[in-house]
């Protein structure tokens, strides 16, 4: 498995992840992510966020195929979250803030 393509996915079709490092190395201070309270992301801002929160992750074992349980609110932290799990290879439960502790856990 590699960014270009999965395991199950036609030959040549490119995955969100490739997707969006091809956007990224386009148009790197075009804004990607628009916060509620005005902050804003360039592409390049978000690759280098993603690519820190990727690293993070393979260095506390998850590797491809494994699944990461993310439980931030919207905005542009959650963006960023939710591409580095991908960008490790794995997939993402998401878990809402608001949920009760005892149904997080």
């Amino acid at each position: 498995m590699n960014d270009r393509t999965q395991s199950g996915s036609a030959p040549g079709r490119l995955l969100l992840p490739a997707l969006f490092r091809a956007q990224a190395a386009r148009t790197p201070q075009a804004p990607a992510v628009l916060g509620a309270d005005g902050a804003v992301l360039t592409y390049a801002a978000l690759d280098r966020l993603a690519c820190r929160h990727a690293a993070a992750l393979r260095a506390r074992g998850v590797a491809p195929g494994d699944f990461v349980g993310v439980c931030l609110p919207r905005g542009p932290e959650l963006v960023a979250a939710l591409l580095g799990v991908w960008f490790a290879g794995a997939g993402y439960v998401p878990l809402d803030p608001g949920y009760p502790e005892a149904r997080l856990a």
